[in-house]
C-alpha cells in the first residue's frame, strides 16, 4: 500500500500533463482560450518539475521527460478545433 501513494505524485505530472493537453485540442470554441491558457501554465510547470527530477535523479525523471515531449510534440503536431473565422463589417 505505502509503495502505490509514493508512486501518486510521479504519476500525477504526467495525467495532468497529458489531461491538460487532450483538453487545448478538443476545446470548443467557446472554452479554447481558456483551455489554451492552462495548457501553457501546466507546460511551464511541468517543464520545472522535469528539471527538477532530472537534477536530483529521481526515479521517474525518463516518465517527466517523456511526458514533457509529448506535450510539445502534441501541441504541434496533433491539429486542434478551428477557431470561428471572424466578419469585420465595415
Amino acid at each position: 500500500m505505502d509503495a502505490s501513494l509514493n508512486c501518486l505524485p510521479f504519476l500525477a505530472i504526467p495525467m495532468i500533463g497529458i489531461g491538460s493537453l487532450i483538453s487545448a485540442k478538443l476545446a470548443t470554441t467557446d472554452s479554447m482560450i481558456k483551455a489554451h491558457g492552462q495548457f501553457y501554465a501546466v507546460l511551464v510547470a511541468v517543464i520545472a518539475l522535469t528539471a527538477r527530477t532530472v537534477y536530483h535523479c529521481e526515479p521517474a525523471w525518463l516518465l517527466h521527460t517523456l511526458t514533457l515531449g509529448c506535450m510539445v510534440v502534441g501541441a504541434l503536431a496533433i491539429p486542434g478545433q478551428k477557431r470561428p473565422q471572424v466578419e469585420w463589417s465595415a
